[in-house]
């Protein structure tokens, strides 16, 4: 684990997992501790507090686990998996609702910083914003999708996904 407001490692390892953790997720919470969960190819999430010591049992999954992502609030986290994302209770794992990506493949999460809207991406080129108080499909409007930054990799694989304000997408375009 880094810090990454120094960019210096912060000596904690998240052991435990046992294949490729395919990402790590990391939110404040309002007693001054840090959260994290990281997700495996072992098909499992597990929790961890900023020392890298484990909070509670693994929480299995049917198949690899892509991304995970906290709101804001550090309450629920949400997990992705096979063409579902899960939202769960964060304390407790248990599943809050449940989001078809349709298509499936990896997807990667982002919340946006009132934890009332999801975007997430798939490496089959579907970018979605979900209202998660509603529980609704938001892509449909265009200011909502101008908020989300997709970059890709290999094979156009999402590999990041961040909501960003309308007026720094602006600003970025406009450099260009």
């Amino acid at each position: 684990v880094w810090a990454a407001t120094r960019a210096q490692p912060v000596h904690a390892i998240l052991t435990g997992h046992t294949d490729w953790v395919n990402a790590v997720a990391a939110v404040p919470l309002a007693d001054g501790r840090t959260l994290l969960a990281s997700a495996g190819a072992d098909r499992t999430v597990r929790l961890w507090d900023a020392a890298g010591k484990p909070i509670g049992e693994p929480r299995p999954y049917l198949t690899d686990v892509y991304s995970v992502a906290f709101d804001p609030s550090g309450k629920r986290l949400l997990v992705s998996y096979y063409t579902e994302i899960a939202v769960t209770d964060a304390e407790t794992g248990r599943e809050l609702a449940r989001i078809d990506t349709c298509r499936g493949g990896r997807t990667q999460l982002a919340m946006s910083a009132d934890g009332r809207r999801l975007g997430f991406a798939t490496d089959d080129g579907t970018v979605k914003v979900w209202d998660l108080e509603n529980d609704e499909d938001l892509t449909r409007l265009v200011e909502d999708v101008r908020t989300l930054l997709v970059q890709r990799g290999v094979n156009d694989q999402a590999l990041v996904v961040e909501f960003v304000l309308p007026n720094e997408l602006l600003s970025q375009a406009v450099e260009q």
